[in-house]
């Protein structure tokens, strides 16, 4: 893993890392599909383009467009690197990239049945069912998002026109249509949504007439209540000639304080990574930087405390995920990179050219993010180990391990800190167990001895 400073311009090589964002050493599998050999899943399941969800407590669940080699698809559910098929659809039916609130209430769109729209499987009485097939005359109900509001933002599909919706739990409720919907619209076409838990939709959007779908037309990112207000959150060149943005990506992602995050094409062709709220404009990442080769056109993924992170290639052409918060862009991990399995290490690794990410991939509160790749054994790219699903856990630094006291977060060392570790001397953990262990950069090693006795000591009077 390699963190990169980021300037306003060009970012390079430092070997310090910021305090926001978090380090990952810890991969944990959740399932394996394959022909033969799986984990947490029959044989000859899979998952191959699909895009996990994950929840503040690290559940995760994916969609399976095969299940046991049979003509139906589902959902798996897990966690802690255990987990089950929880939703099998009827036969010759699709669902769509599951997401889930903090309680592990699972939703979807299910189509290709009879009974086509939003579905969900509830982790906590374990039980599936059927949402809704609202509004009236829907034929789709694409990248539905639950929220922990349990309020579902998705895009309505009417035989090839489109509106955002907000399912309430009583009804849908419109939000945004392009024009050949309702007259007075402003857009001609509205792109994939996303949805926060503040029950807002942000989406790119294409500003013209009925008809007007062309790329030249005006693009803008917006930011919809469910009162049908809306704020601007960024325009693209056509829209504004001041704009820094030739384009925009078709995805974004929300924060729920009205953060937007989003990949833009700049002039040069460089493409660039942003967070924003319409006022104030965060980089996370560009492609000037020698270390960020290509920003590949997946939707970003971002949480409340202001990460955001996204599928790219390093700038050893390697296919990687990162994670910035705008001052620090961290490289996650990346092809060839060595990673545990259920069949011993492998390597994130293709028999060929073919990309080793699947899918996109999400970031929880915590800054957990859980992802799909290709897996082969160590030292052979040319037996096929299959795609698995994993979290890389998030560590985020101590800001300061050694004010341990119960005053904790005054911002210094001192007396107090060290009678702390004195009282405690001994003790299996704590508060107090504060110096560095096996100097990876985390803290505590399960005991209270001389050795954070020595850190506070050693750090008396500041806090770095």
């Amino acid at each position: 893993m390699r963190t990169i400073l980021l300037s306003s311009c060009v970012a390079g090589i430092t070997a310090i890392t910021h305090a926001g964002v978090p380090t990952y050493s810890t991969f944990e599998l959740q399932c394996r599909s394959n022909f033969g050999s799986t984990f947490n899943l029959p044989p000859s399941t899979f998952f191959t383009n699909a895009t996990p969800a994950i929840n503040d407590s690290r559940q995760v669940a994916v969609q399976l467009s095969v299940v046991d080699a049979s003509d139906v698809s589902g959902v798996w559910f897990g966690q802690n690197g255990a987990g089950s098929i929880v939703y099998t659809s009827p036969v010759g039916a699709a669902v769509s990239n599951p997401t889930m609130s903090n309680g592990g209430y699972t939703v979807f769109e299910q189509f290709f049945t009879a009974t086509d729209g939003l579905f969900f499987y509830n982790f906590n009485v374990h039980t599936t069912g059927f949402i809704t097939d609202q509004p009236i005359g829907a034929s789709s109900w694409s990248s539905p998002t639950v929220n922990n509001n349990g309020f579902i933002g998705y895009r309505a599909g009417f035989f090839g026109d489109n509106a955002y919706y907000i399912w309430t739990g009583l009804s849908a409720v419109l939000v945004a249509a392009e024009v050949d919907l309702v007259a007075s619209s402003p857009y001609s076409f509205i792109f994939t949504p996303t949805f926060n838990d503040a029950d807002q939709i942000a989406a790119k959007v294409r500003l013209g007439n009925s008809g007007q779908f062309g790329e030249s037309q005006p693009d803008e990112i917006r930011l919809f209540n469910i009162d049908g207000t809306s704020t601007l959150i960024e325009t693209d060149i056509d829209g504004d000639a001041m704009s820094p943005f030739d384009s925009f990506d078709n995805s974004v992602a929300a924060t729920t304080d009205g953060r937007v995050a989003f990949v833009a094409n700049l002039p040069g062709n460089r493409r660039a990574v942003y967070l924003s709220d319409g006022t104030t404009r965060t980089l996370i990442a560009s492609t000037a930087s020698p270390d960020l080769n290509e920003i590949e056109f997946f939707s970003p993924t971002a949480n409340d405390n202001g990460l955001v992170a996204f599928r790219g290639v390093d700038g050893n052409g390697l296919q990687a995920i990162f994670v910035g918060d705008g001052t620090t862009l961290t490289r996650v991990i990346g092809e060839h990179d060595l990673i545990p399995t259920d069949l011993g290490t492998g390597r994130i690794d293709q028999n060929d050219n073919s990309p080793v990410f699947g899918g996109s991939i999400r970031i929880n509160e915590s800054g957990d993010i859980a992802f799909n790749c290709a897996l082969t054994p160590e030292n052979n790219d040319q037996i096929e180990w299959g795609s698995g699903i994993y979290v890389a856990q998030a560590v985020t630094a101590i800001p300061c391990p050694w004010d341990c006291a119960p005053n904790a977060g005054n911002g210094v060392v001192n007396i107090d800190d060290l009678l702390a570790v004195i009282n405690s001397f001994g003790d299996p953990g704590g508060p107090c167990d504060s110096a560095p262990d096996n100097g990876d950069g985390t803290f505590g090693n399960g005991m209270i001895n001389i050795d954070d006795l020595l850190a506070v000591i050693n750090n008396f009077g500041d806090c770095p």
